[in-house]
């Protein structure tokens, strides 16, 4: 009897480390976990890599890398984000246009659709979402590049808040001028 508490403990301690960790990777750096050190290592020797600012959001830096530094076709730069714990928490990569489609069938293989809206003509958006993580794939109506952005939720949650507080103090500043 004194196996069976044993087994279940170890089962569940096994759950909870997935359930706490991300554990998704993208481009072979898993989120939550990377560090800058480590993904500037690891691209380095396959192409740039440079450091790119401070995020207002995460308050954690950012590197910017040539897209040429990974085997997918189309991709032209990376941005991974980290916040001031020095954790990766997202990752942005900007695309050639051309391969939306292709790029929607492996994501939509993958990962839950939770949103959805990719007219014949127009912007093109369509949202994921895979435990604590928002993966996003955007592409303008005008333009020959699509983003695809891997976001940790909380994160996203505070670039939201904040593009909406942006957006009411515009529309304050606009409307005082009439």
């Amino acid at each position: 009897m004194k196996r069976v508490p044993l087994v279940v403990a170890a089962a569940l301690l096994s759950l909870s480390s997935t359930v706490w960790a991300d554990g998704l990777s993208v481009l072979g750096f898993e989120l939550g976990t990377a560090s800058p050190d480590q993904v500037a290592a690891a691209v380095s020797p396959k192409g740039k890599v440079q450091p790119s600012g401070t995020n207002p959001y995460s308050g954690g830096p950012m590197l910017k890398a040539d897209g040429s530094a990974f085997s997918v076709e189309g991709l032209d730069e990376v941005i991974f984000i980290f916040d001031t714990a020095q954790h990766l928490k997202a990752v942005v990569m900007k695309m050639d246009k051309s391969r939306f489609d292709t790029v929607f069938e492996r994501l939509k293989g993958k990962y839950a659709v939770v949103a959805s809206e990719v007219p014949r003509v127009g912007d093109k958006l369509v949202r994921f979402h895979e435990g604590t993580t928002t993966i996003e794939l955007g592409a303008a109506h005008m333009s020959f590049e699509m983003n695809v952005r891997y976001i940790d939720d909380a994160l996203l949650a505070k670039f939201e808040a904040a593009s909406k507080k942006e957006a009411i103090e515009k529309e304050k500043q606009e409307a005082s001028q009439f």
